[in-house]
Order: C-alpha cells, then sequence, then structure tokens
C-alpha cells in the first residue's frame, strides 16, 4: 500500500483569526455554546448524561440518537479549543472524556443503548404501531461512531493515554461484537447502513494513531459492501461508475440517500485512500462529488433536498439541513488539499457565506435545522428527546474551523491565499492580514511579512469579471479564475479589487415540485406548504453572495412576494451599499426589466433572517 500525501496543508488553527463580523458572530457562537456556564454545565451536561439514562432504545421496537450528542459536542469543542489555546477549555474536554470513559463498561462498551445487540429494526409494524408509520430508525453505531470519534479528538487534543486506551477498547470491542456473530455492519441501522458504515472514518484515524492494522482491516470490511456483485444498496463504489443520477440508483431515495450520512461516507472514502492509494477510492468520491454538483446543488448553495438526495437541482424552492453544509464543506475541503482544485474553494466559499452563515442564530445561542430559500429557516428545539443539544448546533463550530483553515493554505514553502475577509495568520516565518471594505465590491487590503523571499498566491475567484493586484507600484490585472503567483522578500501591502456585477438568474418551477413529498419536506414549524413559492421566478447574485429582500430592511410582504418579477434575460441591476443594523450586506437595488423599475432594499441572504420567527413571509431570495 502506497499513503497518498495532501498536495495542501493548513496552517495550525492556532496561527488563525477570523475577525471583523464574521469573527464577532463566530466568538458569540463558541461563547454560548462551548465557553459559558451555560455551555458547560447545562448543554454538554445534557450530552453526557445520555449515556447514564440510555434511553435512544426505551420504546423497544425503535431506537434514536441520544448518543451522537457527546461527540459532536467534544468534536467542536477540540477544534476551538485548538484555535483559542484556551487551557480551562483544554480541561474541562480531558475531564469529559475521562467522565465518559468511567462510565465504559467491563467489556469495552460505552453507549446510550440499553441493548447493544440491538442494531436493526427487524418488526416496522410495531414501530406503526407506536409512530403511526412505518419507521426503520436505529442509530446504534451511528452514535458510537460519534462517540468514538470524540475520544480520538479528547486524546490528540491531550495525549492523555488513559483516554486512547479506553478508545482502543470500545473500538475493538464493537469489532469483536460484530465478528463473532456474524453481523455485517452493512445491515445494521437505517438507511441502508449508511449512519453506522460512516464509522469508516474515525476508525482510520484510530489506524492513524495506533498504527493497528485491525482498525484498516475493519475499513476495508466496511467498503466491500459498496462494490456487491448483488448490487445490494447502496454500493456506492459500483454506481458511482453509472453517471445516474443518485435518486435513479433505487425505487425511492427517501429510504436511503440521507445527504449528510452519505457525505460522511465520502470522507471515510478519502481517508481510506489516503491509507492505501487505491485509486477506486478517490474516483468514487470524485464521481459522486460531481453528480451532487449535477443534480444535488439546490437554490441556496448547499446540497440535497432537506437531508435527502432527491434531485434538488432542479427545485426552485429549497431547504437544506446545516449538517448538509458542513460535509459539503469538508468533504470539498478535502477535496481540495488532495488535488489543489480551485473549483472546490468556490464551492466552500459559497456555501460559507450563504446556507452556513444562514443557520447561525444572531444571538449565537441557537442554530437553525433548516434553511429555507423563503418564508424563514426551520427550527427545531428539541431532538430525540433532548432539550438544549440538536444535531446541527453541535456541530456548527466545526464548521467555522473547516473554513478558518482553508482560508490560507501551504504548499511546500509556498502560500496561498483562497478566502476574502477579516482574516489574520500569524506563524514563526510569516504573518499575514486581509482586510476587507464592503466585501465583495469593495477593496480587499492583504498585508503580508514574511521571514525570506515567499511565493504569495493569491487566488481570483470565478465571480470577479476582472481582478486588479496592486502592490510596489506595480498592477496586475486578471480577468481568468485561478491563482496569481507574486514572489516578495520583505512586508509588502496588496490592494486588490474585484469587478463585480450582480448576476440574475431565471429558475424555472418544475412539474411535480409542490408535490407532497417535496412540500412535505420544505414545511413545518408554522410554514404550511401553501407559502411555498409556485411559479418561476429570478434570483440575485453579487460575487459569492447570494441576496435577499427581507422585512428586516423594512420591506413589506407584498413588496418580497407579491411585487412584479424580473425577467432574467432582459433584466438589469444596479446595487448601491448602504449601512444596516445586523447585516453583514446590504444594498439599495435599482431592478429593471422591459417596462418593469423596481427599487427595493436587499441584503446577503445570511443575514435576511438568521433568528427564530413566526412570521411565514419573513423574507424571500424570488424577485
Amino acid at each position: 500500500m502506497m499513503k497518498i500525501k495532501n498536495m495542501f496543508e493548513p496552517f495550525e488553527l492556532s496561527e488563525t483569526t477570523i475577525s471583523g463580523k464574521f469573527g464577532a458572530d463566530m466568538d458569540r457562537f463558541f461563547y454560548q455554546r462551548i465557553y459559558s456556564d451555560n455551555a458547560k454545565n447545562v448543554i454538554y451536561k445534557e450530552t453526557e448524561d445520555a449515556f447514564r439514562n440510555k434511553l435512544d432504545d426505551a420504546s423497544g421496537v425503535h431506537g434514536i440518537w441520544q448518543g451522537e450528542f457527546w461527540g459532536k459536542w467534544i468534536i467542536s469543542a477540540a477544534e476551538v479549543c485548538r484555535y483559542s489555546e484556551n487551557s480551562e477549555l483544554k480541561d474541562f474536554i480531558k475531564q469529559a472524556a475521562r467522565n465518559l470513559i468511567a462510565l465504559q463498561d467491563e467489556d469495552g462498551y460505552i453507549g446510550t443503548y440499553r441493548d447493544q445487540l440491538f442494531l436493526k429494526v427487524t418488526d416496522t409494524k410495531k414501530t406503526k404501531e407506536l409512530l403511526g408509520w412505518e419507521c426503520d430508525w436505529n442509530w446504534n453505531i451511528w452514535c458510537r461512531k460519534y462517540t468514538l470519534w470524540g475520544l480520538i479528538e479528547s486524546y490528540r487534543l491531550t495525549d492523555d493515554k488513559e483516554i486512547l486506551a479506553a478508545t482502543v477498547k470500545f473500538a475493538n470491542h464493537l469489532i469483536n461484537q460484530l465478528h463473532d456473530r456474524g453481523i455485517n455492519i452493512a445491515e445494521t441501522g437505517t438507511f441502508s447502513g449508511l449512519p453506522s458504515c460512516s464509522i469508516l472514518k474515525p476508525m482510520l484515524l484510530l489506524h492513524e494513531i495506533t498504527n493497528d492494522k485491525t482498525y484498516l482491516y475493519f475499513a476495508l470490511e466496511i467498503t466491500g459492501n459498496w462494490e456487491r456483485e448483488d448490487g445490494t444498496w447502496p454500493n456506492l463504489i459500483t454506481n458511482a461508475k453509472t453517471a445516474k443520477p443518485l435518486d435513479q440508483w433505487y425505487g425511492d431515495p427517501a429510504k436511503w440517500a440521507k445527504a449528510y450520512e452519505l457525505m460522511s461516507c465520502l470522507e471515510g472514502l478519502i481517508e481510506l485512500y489516503k491509507v492505501t492509494g487505491e485509486e477506486k477510492y478517490f474516483s468514487t468520491v470524485l464521481a459522486i462529488h460531481e453528480l451532487l454538483l449535477k443534480y444535488e446543488m439546490n437554490t441556496v448553495y448547499s446540497v440535497g433536498y432537506n437531508d435527502i438526495f432527491h434531485h434538488a437541482s432542479t427545485k426552485l424552492n429549497a431547504i437544506t439541513e446545516p449538517c448538509d453544509v458542513l460535509h459539503w464543506i469538508r468533504v470539498n475541503y478535502d477535496l481540495y488539499t488532495l488535488t489543489g482544485d480551485i473549483k472546490y474553494i468556490d464551492i466552500i466559499e459559497t456555501a460559507f457565506y450563504n446556507p452556513f452563515l444562514a443557520a447561525i442564530c444572531k444571538d449565537g445561542k441557537w442554530g437553525a435545522r433548516g434553511v429555507r430559500s423563503s418564508g424563514n429557516h426551520l427550527y427545531n428545539h428539541q431532538q430525540a428527546k433532548m432539550n438544549h443539544s440538536h444535531c446541527c448546533v453541535n456541530n456548527m463550530p466545526r464548521g467555522y474551523m473547516n473554513v478558518a483553515q482553508t482560508f490560507i493554505m501551504s504548499k511546500d514553502e509556498d502560500c496561498y491565499i483562497n478566502l476574502y475577509a477579516d482574516f489574520s495568520l500569524k506563524t514563526k516565518s510569516l504573518e499575514i492580514e486581509i482586510k476587507c471594505h464592503n466585501f465583495p465590491s469593495g477593496n480587499v487590503s492583504v498585508t503580508v511579512n514574511p521571514n525570506s523571499a515567499k511565493n504569495i498566491y493569491f487566488r481570483i475567484p470565478n465571480w470577479s469579471n476582472e481582478t486588479t493586484i496592486t502592490y510596489n507600484d506595480k498592477i496586475i490585472k486578471e480577468k481568468n479564475s485561478g491563482y496569481v503567483k507574486i514572489n516578495i522578500d520583505k512586508k509588502t501591502a496588496f490592494a486588490i479589487r474585484f469587478d463585480v456585477s450582480p448576476v440574475i438568474r431565471k429558475l424555472n418551477l418544475e412539474e411535480g415540485e409542490t408535490s407532497a413529498w417535496y412540500a412535505k419536506r420544505w414545511s413545518s414549524n408554522m410554514l404550511p406548504e401553501e407559502y411555498m413559492i409556485k411559479e418561476s421566478r429570478s434570483v440575485i447574485t453579487y460575487g459569492p453572495l447570494l441576496l435577499a429582500r427581507t422585512k428586516k430592511l423594512g420591506s413589506t410582504t407584498d413588496e418580497i412576494f407579491s411585487g412584479d418579477k424580473i425577467c432574467a434575460d432582459e433584466a438589469r441591476c444596479v446595487l448601491t451599499p448602504y449601512t444596516a443594523e445586523d447585516i453583514f450586506a446590504a444594498y439599495h437595488a435599482q431592478l429593471s426589466s422591459g417596462t418593469t423599475s423596481i427599487k427595493t432594499a436587499v441584503c446577503d441572504f445570511a443575514s435576511a433572517a438568521n433568528e427564530e420567527l413566526e412570521d411565514c413571509e419573513y423574507f424571500s431570495i424570488f424577485f
């Protein structure tokens, strides 16, 4: 086996700082969800108590997922701790891991299911009697996946050998439990085994730490289920070669094509490729990635339709789970570090600026369960009978940290500046500071201070008609996307200006889009399906930003939803920036199409409705 190394590497999180509005919002969120007394004594405590209460299989016929929340919180907290180097948080994480392993059974099991071997629902008639529908939910191994990963990150942060020993015992217990009973992991859980099989990634991380091939062999067992001759779903490796949309691989995508869990498996395949050098794992991820771009990219720049891959790219209305956004970012991050292809940065940028930031509540206390294209966003305060934790909200700090490592990366001794927002990097040999003014239309100033001669590569975004870089009385103009290489040997100030034009794009309503399945997935939380957009409309983008009208800027319901429609083929848009409270980017917009002329206020999609709202007609991206 030949190990594959990344082409690009991130800098240490402790060397990076997100500042400006994004940084302030992020810091507020970290305080409320990780640092505060409430975060530690209420939010975190609830995740730990789940292992004492063991309620996940209380019904006796199906299982829920309280066991995932501890691992998600710990993984996020560990990343935030690396960023902040906060010693109190590090100590808290170490004690949290020790508290958990104190609950470990003698045989190695740590879990929130009382019955360790309740791994699959066998009688959906009983679940229908109990729940009113034939539910096959069982998240036993999925929960263990996050427990395993949380313990791994605790060990990597603290180097506590007691935590590592318990982690090894825990992983070995699961593998032996399955092998001793002849249980195939792909036939456990729900959604065709995708949640269970996503344990692939943490098992490979444990292999990396211990060099024990037990975990590698188990990973190969898992992936063997994805190229079965009998075609049993999901058969990811075999089906990726067909070039068919994912929702056409099998009969009903709602039964198997779970977006976030499938992308978690893609992360595992990337890790397996890096460990083994086996090309088929990498080509599978590349092929599925292209299918997601073509068939599943939704109107708010995530993938899927409310956590299911069901041909979302053809749908005008969109709702996306933040966990899907996070893992879409993570898959693209991994592909960029391996290939250096700038298209993955383009994808990360639009996902971060739009659906990811839209999911973060402005007060930092909570986050959305579903980010919608209009109306309001979906919130869910009780999930799996938990009151303070949420699958997406516990994951969100990790998303911030993934993006923090994307801003500036290194290749050998060269430095690549990928994203433009208020940001700084400080290492022993290099300092970089980025300041943005009226992004994306204004100036970006970048100061680079190297200890010795260094190549600096500036990303030229695909949304800039022409990018001008000025430094040392030199001017570089670039019309194509890619990188511009500049060699410097002393402190240098760069002024960057993007030539950006609003882009109006028409979206057609697909026949059947408001059918029962899509309507049900889009609606709920005081937003009945009657508020879905039911006619073709246009959307406006400005650089990487999706624009929206919102009552936050004083627009009325009639203005937002019932005004004259703008036809993209003949429309023009002029934007004038202005400052508005709680808004990252606000503009006075003048739109014209034929004899129709509209003056309205617009803002970035992320700022339009980043709070819990009862108003069913609060904002819209549609014109």
